[in-house]
């Protein structure tokens, strides 16, 4: 499977849980696979900062990831990924904004971003789309709640 000539024949049936080490340094996938043949439990260690990078690697490589259709000429492509739906729900932390996005793989990628950053994703998006500015009248909703597609 792999590309050097010593590299083992590993292949990776399944992974349970991720414990991140004691001093945060690295995050620990309990995994089972089979190596040359035999039904082994792994461990892979990920270092912390690059488990955001493996996530979405894994993620563009089942969804599988197309170039950007904007990429100037002699810049590398960057993967996107198709996602078929997103979603809101409550965060823990009520200075958060929980998202869901859905692939077509049927996975889901929870991401929490602080609202500010979730009232830019919403300018860019309103923005990009062409959509008039959103409206902050008066509330439709019979709880009282402010207008879905308000900025604030």
């Amino acid at each position: 499977m792999g590309t050097r000539e010593d590299a083992p024949d590993l292949m990776i049936a399944s992974i349970g849980r991720a414990i991140q080490t004691a001093d945060g340094s690295d995050l620990l996938l309990e995994a089972e696979g089979l190596l040359k043949g035999e039904r082994r439990a792994l461990a892979i260690a990920v270092k912390t900062e690059l488990a955001p990078l493996v996530a979405v690697t894994l993620l563009a490589a089942l969804s599988g990831a197309r170039p950007k259709s904007d990429d100037s000429p002699g810049t590398p492509a960057q993967p996107s990924m198709l996602c078929l739906a997103a979603g809101i729900v409550k965060a823990s932390d009520p200075s958060l904004l929980r998202m869901h996005l859905q692939f077509d793989s049927g996975l889901v990628l929870p991401v929490e971003m602080p609202r500010d950053s979730a009232v830019a994703l919403l300018r860019g998006l309103i923005d990009e789309l062409g959509v008039a500015d959103v409206d902050e009248g008066e509330s439709d909703a019979k709880d009282g709640a402010p207008p879905r597609s308000r900025l604030g």
